[in-house]
């Protein structure tokens, strides 16, 4: 196989498939390509269902056994927009039936309420063997699963159904399936190559509104933790994609309410955020002394911390701190920042603990 290259990427889109027609972050694409290839009656379908589950579950199920293969997507698990799961796949097997549930992602964040909830749905219903997927084709890929992590749901990407070209093939028609899986090449090279892709280029090469930013914080957030950070938590929100530093979290009380302080890289800045979930209070009004000693800290440091407007909401912006355009320096100037934040919370916490006794 040739390396994927940009001018690669950029012959592609000059040259355009049906998938890059229809559009690629269209979700129904690619459920439609799946149910498709799982609804023609072949062995070969049966080989792609039990091929799926065994990269779900592990469990290896015997296809020529396999009976009753059902595809169907955008199927109701309940009440509300929430309920809907793209794609159940059912099938008997010699010990009982089969559910795998798929609920699909392209460029958005998953949410962990929605995957428990479709999950709940998909392991209600009867007989032997139950599994639920997020599908990750495009940002969300590279995105946190907001609200935590989504227990008993398993993450597939893009590698994971090029893993599965061969079977994949075989059970579509060319046709429909050699364009799709083309499209997921690329799309693999968009995330492996977009450090090297400018603003101005984003469209030549086929990035889709705000995936070269999703693509490049996850490229740097990775550069980040083989740096020795903790991770770094990228998501795509409804006016940014951020970045959060996982290992920078710290928690105080106030009142009855807890107010949470945290690193978030947007842009080209890197901000000290407060956040109360619960809305019980202000957090930046709660935050004030933190926020002056975090801002004289970094002004120690040489960092050059600026202070921001106050704004309210569940979470809120303390301060700033500019970053160079410079990969190195930039990694320089973070690591800088996290170290000073760590070191000012130890002093904080220990100052007020002596003062409480």
């Amino acid at each position: 196989m040739d390396t994927p290259t940009l001018e690669t990427l950029a012959a592609h889109v000059a040259d355009p498939n049906w998938v890059r027609v229809a559009g690629y972050g269209l979700e129904k694409i690619h459920t439609g390509v799946l149910v498709y290839a799982l609804t023609r009656g072949t062995p070969a379908s049966r080989d792609l269902a039990a091929a799926l589950w065994m990269k779900a579950t592990g469990e290896v199920l015997d296809p020529s056994n396999l009976e009753g293969l059902r595809a169907e997507p955008e199927v109701s698990l309940g009440k509300g927009a929430d309920s809907v799961l793209d794609l159940l796949i059912s099938f008997d097997a010699l010990d009982g039936k089969r559910w795998l549930g798929i609920e699909m992602k392209v460029d958005a964040s998953p949410r962990r309420d929605q995957l428990l909830r479709l999950r709940k749905g998909v392991f209600g219903r009867p007989d032997a063997g139950h599994a639920m997927v997020l599908l990750a084709l495009g940002a969300a890929q590279v995105c946190r699963i907001e609200q935590g992590p989504a227990e008993g749901v398993a993450r597939w990407d893009v590698d994971t159904l090029l893993d599965l070209a061969p079977v994949l093939r075989a059970a579509g028609a060319s046709h429909l399936v050699e364009p799709w899986l083309r499209e997921l090449g690329d799309e693999r090279t968009r995330l492996a190559l977009a450090s090297q892709v400018t603003p101005g280029d984003a469209r030549r090469y086929g990035y889709r509104p705000r995936t070269l930013l999703v693509y490049q914080f996850a490229r740097f957030a990775k550069q980040l933790v083989e740096a020795g950070h903790k991770p770094w938590e990228v998501a795509v929100q409804s006016h940014n994609v951020v970045a959060t530093a996982s290992g920078s979290w710290r928690a105080t009380r106030v009142a009855d309410a807890q107010v949470d302080y945290f690193l978030e890289l947007t842009g080209e800045d890197l901000c000290l955020k407060a956040g109360c979930w619960s809305r019980k209070v202000d957090p930046r009004a709660s935050a004030a002394t933190v926020a002056a000693g975090a801002f004289a800290a970094l002004q120690a440091a040489g960092l050059a911390p600026v202070k921001t407007p106050a704004r309210t909401g569940a979470s809120t912006t303390l301060l700033k701190v500019r970053l160079p355009q410079n990969e190195p320096v930039r990694l320089a100037r973070i690591t800088e920042a996290t170290e000073t934040w760590s070191a000012f919370w130890t002093a904080h916490t220990s100052s007020a603990s002596s003062a409480a006794t």
